[in-house]
């Protein structure tokens, strides 16, 4: 059975609070290296064959934390970039849905996925045939910085389990 662990990226630092989506320059913080130290050492043992993530900095840093702790490579992929501003849910949902369908097909039976939390909601809430609008609610599909789900595609469909939370740590 595949298994395909999502990874929200860790803490980004950010001290003047800004809407920073696409924007570059946004690295993790000393809360987001932890975060995503945590998230590797959960996903040691896991057998995990490769780490894909998006292109955005703060994705890129966890996915080479999660990568270089498990001794995994690494594969950027633009389809899982952040949720731009000119994109609408539909937009997001069908990009993030290929991505999915690629990897469903693809030679790996287990994968991390190092992302952002919208555009992993929205692929969590199309694959169980759910509301997009719910990515607004924040208790639907939860995922904290440095979380993990596990997805298990099958042929009844696809279970959701929210395996990992990081512990807070003093900064």
């Amino acid at each position: 059975m595949q298994e395909i662990y999502l990874v929200r990226h860790g803490t980004v630092q950010n001290p003047q609070g800004v809407e920073y989506r696409r924007q570059q320059g946004f690295p993790l913080s000393g809360r987001g290296v932890s975060e995503s130290q945590q998230a590797a050492r959960f996903l040691k043992g896991r057998a995990i064959d490769a780490v894909y993530h998006s292109p955005l900095e703060r994705c890129v840093q966890t996915a080479s934390i999660i990568a270089s702790s498990l001794g995994l490579p690494e594969v950027e992929s633009p389809q899982i970039n952040e949720w731009d501003q000119n994109e609408s849910l539909r937009d997001v949902q069908a990009r993030m849905n290929t991505f999915y369908m690629t990897l469903y097909a693809g030679p790996y039976d287990r994968l991390a996925v190092v992302s952002h939390r919208d555009p992993l909601r929205v692929l969590m809430l199309s694959l169980a045939g759910r509301k997009l609008s719910e990515v607004y609610k924040p208790d639907v599909f939860p995922l904290e910085p440095g979380g993990v789900w596990l997805l298990r595609p099958g042929p009844d469909g696809t279970t959701f389990e929210n395996v990992f939370t990081p512990m807070a740590e003093p900064e």
